[in-house]
Order: C-alpha cells, then sequence, then structure tokens
C-alpha cells in the first residue's frame, strides 16, 4: 500500500512539471479565474492544482446541458474520441460541432492543448482569438 501510494506522489510531482500543463496553469489562472466552470480532461488536475471549478466532460455539455466559460481540449485525449466520433458516431460528432462553435480558441500550447473560451467570456476579457494551426480533430 505505501509503495502504491509513493508511486501516486511521484506521478503527481512529475506530471506537474510537464511544460505544457505549466502553461495551462499559468494562462487560466492569469485570464480565467472568474471562470465558473472549466470543461477539460481529468488529466489536467494537476496543471489547475485540483480546481474544483474543472468538470471531465468530452461532450462538453451536451449530454447534461451544462456549460463553461472555458474548455481545455487536450488533442491526445478528447481529440482521439472526437476523431472516433466523426467516424463512427457521426450523432455525437455534430453535437459536439455545435457546441464548439460557441467558443473561440485563446491559448495553444503548441503541444496539442488548446484553451477555448466561450465568445462572450472572451469578448468581455478582450482575449484575441488566435489562430489554430493543422488540421483539428
Amino acid at each position: 500500500m505505501l509503495l502504491n501510494a509513493g508511486g501516486v506522489a511521484g506521478l503527481a510531482l512529475t506530471r506537474s512539471h510537464r511544460e505544457p500543463e505549466r502553461q495551462i496553469g499559468t494562462f487560466l489562472a492569469k485570464h480565467a479565474h472568474d471562470a465558473e466552470t472549466i470543461i477539460g480532461s481529468s488529466a489536467m488536475l494537476f496543471a489547475l492544482d485540483f480546481d474544483k471549478r474543472l468538470i471531465d466532460d468530452p461532450m462538453l455539455g451536451a449530454t447534461t446541458g451544462r456549460s463553461a466559460e472555458v474548455l481545455i481540449i487536450v488533442d491526445s485525449l478528447y481529440g482521439d474520441l472526437y476523431r472516433m466520433y466523426r467516424m463512427a458516431r457521426p450523432e455525437r460528432w455534430k453535437q459536439v460541432g455545435e457546441i464548439m462553435e460557441r467558443y473561440v480558441p485563446v491559448f495553444d500550447s503548441g503541444f496539442g492543448h488548446t484553451i477555448y473560451f466561450r465568445r462572450e467570456f472572451a469578448a468581455r476579457k478582450n482575449m484575441p482569438v488566435i489562430r489554430i494551426e493543422g488540421p483539428r480533430f
């Protein structure tokens, strides 16, 4: 049991220093401290210092009715799922696409981590919309 706890603690320490996640934590602390809800993979828990606003919902609220001011898309996690939706679950892909239309990209780590703000939230903060290079999902 002690060995297992040490392994989890070691993983947490290692993960907390990964550059893209550090960048996301810094960006959100500066620009989204007032966001009520953040939707993103639970893999972002360490980067967000276990922020209670983080909800892991790859359907982005389409099935729960919840919405968020901020979305964090980690391409290797949600992106892989969205590519599967596009090919095998077109109805889910359509739902995700409709929700994504309400958001604009405001930060790209360059490592497959992208932050989107809901359009109104970005406008209220005068956040510039960034251009995402290459294919997404």
